[in-house]
């Protein structure tokens, strides 16, 4: 096309809206010309115009101009959803397009996390040490530049508990040719996992099954339900022994507890 030769002065009125107001472009407008190359550079987001000849004539034109164009940012990555156990470390991120530079405001619900207490939240990462059950919440980020904010969609922070014991098993009775019951109380995050011991030695134990456990002593023992948080267990005694050490063993994913 034709960028024009009279009058050069309409080529610098050239206007881009930046979300508040309308902002002049090119203050100096390319002289004009005829047959020159007119390009969008979608990386620097900006429209190029280079070579071609002076108008009403054949000289060449070897220079460039451009005109570089604002966008308010959008998200293209979204923070995803975290699970940590308390102690640990937990991070959200997010990802913007737009013109840079962006500023960045994670907030945890709606309220506007602390950059001096936290300076991550104000980067595209968002790291929390040693979370808490206190810290389980949803989080966003509010990304802005120039032209405007966006706010990303609220990932969900779930702290999980390592399991303590609630309810410790009793001692109890049994008859040579039955089985004692035995149960424990956990809390935590569940699921729980189960495991039920037997004291083979002074600091030794093995775990019980529903196939009979040999003791060293010449007796056995067998659990009913070895990975439930209740159980029966039977033993035939060793010869002169008749008191038997039980214990269990409360795991989760953060960590595990000895009743």
């Amino acid at each position: 096309g034709n960028a024009g030769s009279a009058p050069l002065d309409g080529l610098s009125d050239t206007w881009a809206w930046n979300g508040v107001t309308w902002v002049q472009q090119l203050l100096t407008p390319p002289t004009g010309r005829d047959g020159h190359g007119l390009a969008f550079d979608t990386f620097r987001h900006a429209i190029v115009c280079f070579g071609g000849n002076a108008s009403g004539g054949n000289t060449r034109v070897n220079d460039v101009h451009e005109v570089r164009l604002t966008f308010a940012p959008t998200i293209f990555s979204q923070p995803f959803a975290a699970n940590a156990c308390a102690g640990e470390p937990a991070a959200f991120s997010v990802a913007a397009l737009g013109t840079a530079s962006f500023t960045y405001q994670w907030r945890k619900g709606t309220v506007p996390i602390d950059t001096v207490a936290t300076p991550s939240a104000a980067t595209a990462t968002l790291s929390l040490a040693n979370v808490q059950p206190s810290d389980a919440d949803s989080y966003d980020c509010i990304v802005s530049n120039a032209c405007g904010s966006v706010t990303s969609s609220a990932a969900t922070l779930t702290v999980d508990s390592a399991p303590t014991i609630s309810q410790q098993p009793s001692s109890t009775n049994a008859c040579t040719t039955g089985s004692a019951t035995f149960a424990v109380g956990a809390a935590g995050t569940a699921p729980f996992t189960y495991e039920w011991q037997i004291q083979t030695a002074p600091a030794t134990w093995a775990a019980l099954d529903a196939i009979p456990l040999s003791l060293p002593c010449g007796g056995s023992a067998v659990a009913t339900t070895p990975a439930a948080s209740q159980t029966g267990i039977a033993i035939s005694p060793c010869p002169g022994v008749t008191a038997y050490q039980v214990r269990c063993i409360v795991s989760n994913g953060c960590g595990s507890i000895t009743s």
